[in-house]
């Protein structure tokens, strides 16, 4: 058996079944929330795929039922690659950040974490200069409170890269302190 099928024999193994069927049931916001929480590789497949996926397993009462075997065919969808540190907006370089670097901050490393559009990015950036966060050539001055409203969109609108990456950052967290 490869090892990825294994993965989802323990996720299987895992779930609450059905007692007379030995079946799981998903509604429609489970089958959501694991797309919008990592589980899909978000790269490969977006999410009218990933729903679409469950067609086929839907009953009578509106609920996705599926077998081991037709659970196990999801496995497809998993993502499988590489987890990285979740992105930390308050480790952002202090200092005067010009148009250009705010736009590449953005392109190369924001629109990986969060859902925020680049357009409302720089939007935020320009109330902030309004605020006074500017240094005398206009640039902005990237500070604690400045990267706080950064931290806030990648918090309130993450993508689910974003949401994989913490929650494993997180369940890490409680490992290490778990064994302290």
């Amino acid at each position: 058996m490869t090892q990825k099928l294994d993965v989802m024999n323990s996720i299987w193994d895992g779930m609450t079944k059905n007692k007379e069927t030995n079946t799981i049931n998903f509604k429609q916001a489970d089958i959501d929330y694991l797309y919008l929480n990592g589980f899909v590789d978000e790269k490969k497949y977006d999410l009218k795929t990933w729903q679409q996926a469950f067609n086929s397993f839907k009953n009578k009462k509106g609920l996705y039922e599926l077998t081991k075997d037709e659970f196990l065919t999801l496995e497809k969808f998993r993502y499988t690659g590489p987890v990285h540190q979740f992105f930390d907006a308050m480790k952002i370089t202090e200092g005067p950040w010009t148009q250009k670097q705010l736009e590449e901050l953005y392109d190369k490393s924001l629109s990986q974490v969060t859902d925020v559009s680049k357009e409302i990015f720089l939007k935020y950036i320009e109330e902030c200069k309004k605020k006074g966060y500017t240094d005398d050539k206009g640039n902005l001055i990237m500070s604690e409170g400045v990267k706080v409203g950064i931290r806030e969109f990648v918090m309130q609108f993450p993508t689910p890269q974003q949401r994989r990456e913490h929650m494993i950052h997180k369940a890490k967290i409680k490992e290490i302190t778990k064994n302290r």
